[in-house]
């Protein structure tokens, strides 16, 4: 699977210019996520139907970070030359390119989450650990999908006492 994972991020880097600060106009119905669970299910609401803007609502605008596995070092260079991403971890700017690039690029995105599990950590933060599939259509040669377990750690603003994604931590098999 390592070696499987550099090419489909290959695959996605197709040139481009994007601007990050204008995402897509919203394509679902969403709920507002007045519990954490809503979050995860808008999130893979938004992924299928490739709403950029309905995914961007779920990632927390103060304190969003991405992190990848430290083992898949190997793609660093790839998000490098590919996206000015010069880390295996990044914020909300480079999370959107990420999941534009993605939107854009593949005719269908199935993400199904599964044995999800949620433990609270206080009355403002749950983290919630599932395993993962994600499916792109066109596939990238050789690969019909990718799998791994994703770690979610959600908070409740004050602001407006709706849930988001503060930390999202990607760990492929």
């Amino acid at each position: 699977m390592k070696k499987i994972l550099p090419v489909l991020f290959a695959a996605l880097f197709i040139e481009g210019c994007f601007n990050p600060f204008n995402p897509r106009e919203g394509k679902g119905s969403y709920p507002p996520p007045v519990e954490p669970e809503i979050v995860i299910n808008n999130l893979v609401l938004a992924y299928s139907t490739k709403d950029l803007n309905g995914y961007v609502k779920c990632l927390d605008p103060d304190s969003f970070r991405f992190y990848f596995d430290n083992s898949e070092d190997s793609i660093r260079e790839i998000l490098e030359l590919n996206w000015g991403i010069d880390s295996l971890s990044w914020g909300l700017e480079q999370e959107i390119i990420s999941a534009r690039n993605i939107f854009e690029n593949f005719q269908e995105i199935n993400l199904d989450l599964t044995g999800g599990r949620g433990i609270p950590l206080g009355d403002n933060k749950w983290v919630f650990i599932y395993n993962y599939t994600l499916s792109l259509i066109p596939s990238v040669p050789g690969i019909s999908s990718v799998e791994g377990h994703a770690r979610f750690i959600l908070r409740r603003r004050p602001e407006d006492n709706l849930w988001y994604i503060m930390i999202w931590e990607d760990y492929a098999f």
